[in-house]
């Protein structure tokens, strides 16, 4: 293929973004794309910006009621661009422009960074099809994997794969650690996987020959690619080398499963393109139950016999126990595996801000342990930098801005660590779980949360219709928008309202989950703020909600076990609330109560209330007997099984008057303290506040509570 072929293709890709954009188009680019431009669906979305797709999406048949358009102007993390709270200030053509002319005379020599350019400015500006939800930018970038994936073809190819990937043991590699070392392990090995899934989609592209377009979707571990119809084979061969390496590093925790499927040229869109990524889902779900199966016809001990030395010594941290003793590493007065120690270096490299990620060839001086790692597994160099980084090719972090530091695009990745000072060097640090403990309002705990998106098989499976590949792309592109982009913003924006430095851990964020440890009295906090910020981002369509689960542990807590409470509180505990009227999630697992989000206002509301009381005087017992009453109000419930909505009367009414009155008069030093106490008597008579007493009490008694008394700074 000539260097003359691929810049035409690329000058004729470029100007139909510009010509969507109303600039003047590149001289040249003769490649006649009208034969591509015909296997895109069409529609007849109107006005200049695109449908923000995630507020129109509903059950087949039904509207969300919630449509709306997505904010004029370039791409950037704020307000007004992602909640569309305001329209961005400043001129978006002049914006452009200033971009464009960074990228010199011809733009087509740097194809991926002018391509980043287009999806900067033309993500929200309406595709020239007039498919509804899908902006100039995805139109763009298919009609760029459709070239790729026909050779540069005048004709595209009749037929093309869909490949799909995904890593079976992911939650096992990261969670299942001790508590020795849990918070840099934890944080290390989450973002070297975030890092190992780019890595794997790069070996994947530059084996067939693609470039970042193909790749439709790339998320959580998961992705999907675009490719030429003869692609099944190098993947296969592909997965196979690389689940090799995952075997010897992750020892079989951790492996890689890919699907292929052939799809038609005329097959992009439509029932027919729904029916071929069902299939496609199918064929993954079952290489999913037999990992590693091409691994175990040619390494049947390495996968099944006794491993080990057979001796006392191993890993302190993931309980690896090596053939060969010399694996290991003295660390302290424990013993370290090579992988924990590297995982380790990278949280530790994590704790100052990085706003460059490089991807790039090996340099000729060695790295640190985790990069020399992650090289062996992927053969790509991965580097972290506080400033643009020379001669290298690099990526700005969670940063649009990227013309102007000679990057080659952007992207958005989770990358909140705490740091904290050490108390006898002065040097900043990474924040352990006692720090994060210590700082908690009321009893030293923390807390994790895990929240993820409900219904998602149905949202990507059943609400996109009319499905097709550009739909999906633009669906999945706006939820990683919100969850690797927006979440490091509403943690930011939450430690500054509150004025405590970085102190929330985002181990994981991606696709449409996410996972986080801080300070237990943030965390529900920081769960509403997700939620309400998620609701105005899809305009409160009714069909997208989110769900959330947290636990509140010591912080030496085995952590894998901690990881469990909170995944159980939120799939079998908030993913199972079911309202009166037969409406199911959207709710929150706290303390051992689900609540469905709409009733959250009241138990804050009960929290405050009886917090105050007890800053101006009244005793902890309060708490106790509210706790008690609603305990006598479940049991009550439990034998009479009332009306949803209806009242249950019976002894917990006269235990409330009696206790709540005998309380009030006692303590006639506090503000108010009759009528304060009367109010709350008669908020307790509404079945929806009784039956969340018990969960505003508790709350409370944590906060007002250390679980050391009289320790005072340290």
């Amino acid at each position: 293929m000539s260097d003359n072929l691929i810049r035409e293709v690329h000058t004729s890709l470029l100007n139909y973004a510009l010509q969507g954009l109303g600039v003047s188009p590149l001289a040249g680019g003769a490649f006649d794309l009208t034969p591509y431009l015909n296997l895109l669906a069409k529609g007849n979305a109107r006005g200049p910006q695109a449908d923000a797709i995630l507020t129109t999406l509903a059950p087949k048949g039904e509207r969300s009621g919630t449509e709306a358009k997505l904010a004029p102007g370039p791409l950037a993390l704020t307000h007004e661009t992602v909640l569309r709270t305001g329209r961005p200030s400043g001129d978006p053509r002049a914006a452009f422009e200033r971009d464009w002319r960074t990228l010199g005379n011809d733009p087509a020599l740097y194809f991926e960074a002018a391509a980043e350019v287009i999806r900067k400015h033309a993500w929200a500006v309406q595709g020239r099809r007039g498919e509804p939800g899908v902006s100039l930018y995805e139109e763009f970038k298919l009609l760029t994997a459709l070239v790729y994936a026909s050779g540069f073809s005048p004709q595209p190819f009749e037929r093309f794969t869909l490949i799909a990937g995904d890593f079976p043991g992911i939650q096992r590699t990261i969670y299942t650690i001790t508590s020795k070392g849990a918070v840099r392990g934890l944080r290390g090995r989450s973002f070297f996987l975030q890092l190992l899934g780019d890595a794997v989609v790069r070996t994947l592209m530059a084996e067939l020959g693609l470039v970042w377009q193909n790749v439709v979707y790339v998320a959580g571990g998961k992705f999907l690619l675009l490719a030429q119809p003869d692609a099944a084979d190098k993947v296969t061969a592909c997965a196979a080398g690389i689940n090799a390496r995952l075997l010897d590093y992750f020892h079989g925790d951790l492996s890689l499963c890919a699907a292929c499927r052939e799809v038609g040229a005329g097959e992009l869109y439509g029932e027919a393109f729904a029916e071929r990524y069902k299939s496609l889902k199918d064929v993954l779900a079952e290489a999913k139950l037999r990992p590693l199966s091409e691994q175990a016809a040619q390494n049947w001990e390495k996968l099944f016999a006794p491993q080990g030395a057979g001796t006392d010594r191993h890993c302190a941290v993931c309980h690896y126990d090596p053939q060969d003793e010399r694996e290991l590493h003295r660390v302290g007065d424990d013993w370290w595996c090579e992988a924990c120690l590297s995982f380790d270096e990278l949280a530790e490299t994590l704790c100052f801000r990085h706003d460059y990620l490089s991807v790039d060839n090996r340099p000729e001086q060695n790295g640190a342990r985790w990069q020399e790692h992650l090289y062996n597994l992927s053969g790509l160099w991965y580097g972290l930098h506080d400033q643009p980084p020379q001669g290298r090719y690099f990526y700005r972090l969670n940063n649009t801005d990227f013309c102007s530091v000679g990057a080659v695009g952007f992207r958005f990745l989770a990358t909140r660590t705490p740091i904290a000072r050490d108390r006898k060097t002065g040097k900043e640090r990474i924040a352990d779980f006692d720090t994060l403990a210590w700082i908690s309002e009321g009893i030293e705990r923390i807390g994790i949360l895990r929240m993820d998106v409900d219904n998602l098989g149905l949202i990507f499976g059943e609400y996109i219709a009319p499905l097709s590949l550009t739909r999906l792309s633009a669906a999945s592109a706006a939820m990683g928008l919100f969850f690797d982009g927006w979440l490091n913003v509403i943690c930011e924006e939450m430690e500054g309202a509150l004025r405590l430095p970085q102190s929330l851990y985002v181990i994981y964020a991606g696709g449409d989950d996410l996972f986080v440890v801080g300070p237990w009295h943030m965390v529900p906090e920081l769960a509403k703020r997700i939620h309400d910020s998620l609701a105005a981002y899809v305009n409160y369509n009714p069909y997208i909600t989110i769900s959330a689960g947290i636990a509140v542990e010591e912080e030496h807590f085995p952590l894998y076990q901690a990881a469990e409470h909170a995944r159980k509180a939120l799939d079998d505990e908030a993913k199972e609330h079911i309202r009166p009227d037969g409406r199911k999630k959207d709710a929150i697992s706290f303390l051992g109560k689900v609540v469905g989000w709409e009733e959250w206002e009241t138990v804050t509301s009960q929290r405050d209330e009886l917090d105050g009381l007890l800053k101006d005087g009244m005793p902890s017992a309060l708490t106790q007997t509210i706790r008690q009453m609603h305990a006598q109000y479940e049991q009550a419930c439990e034998r009479q099984k009332p009306e949803p909505g209806k009242l249950i009367y019976g002894r917990w009414m006269w235990m409330q008057a009696y206790s709540l009155t005998r309380l009030a008069d006692r303590h006639k030093e506090v503000p108010h303290v009759k009528d304060r106490i009367r109010t709350l008597q008669e908020s307790l008579l509404s079945p929806q506040a009784i039956r969340l007493a018990g969960l505003s009490a508790r709350w409370v008694q944590y906060l007002r509570r250390r679980r050391t008394e009289g320790q005072g700074g340290r």
